[in-house]
């Protein structure tokens, strides 16, 4: 494999976030905790999908275990899901309801839109809307 190095800059590297769903042994972190310039702390974690995508560990095990973790040193938790079915990021924002500031879902083709705040308190977008490209 060309350009090994890159994995030890990846494992180096505080700022860069990989699925936290990823197999055992690969490089990098799925979450972490960050600083604001005032200090104030900001937990950030990645998960990957399962639906229609490669199969990874569950999701939403593997992300609960992030928060739960990150709510020892800050309230203030952020998940990025980035999933294919807009049921899965759905159900992940339901699931960590109460538990996350917010839930996002990415994916190239998907647009996140029509925000809401869920029951419990965590924002999250209620909706996606898929574009299709042209030609």
């Amino acid at each position: 494999m060309e350009k090994k190095e890159i994995f030890e800059f990846i494992e180096q590297e505080e700022r860069i976030l990989r699925p936290i769903n990823f197999p055992a042994g690969a490089p990098g972190r799925g979450f972490g905790l960050f600083k604001t310039r005032d200090g104030l702390g900001v937990g950030v974690v990645n998960v990957n999908g399962r639906v229609f995508m490669e199969a990874l560990d569950c999701p939403f095990k593997r992300a609960q275990e992030a928060v739960i973790a990150l709510s020892k040193e800050t309230n203030i938790i952020i998940v990025d899901i980035h999933a294919e079915a807009t049921s899965e990021k759905v159900a992940l924002g339901w699931y960590l309801d109460g538990k996350v500031c917010a839930v996002l879902g990415t994916h190239t083709h998907i647009q996140t839109a029509d925000e809401k705040i869920l029951p419990k308190g965590s924002a999250y977008p209620q909706s996606q809307v898929k574009f299709h490209s042209k030609g």
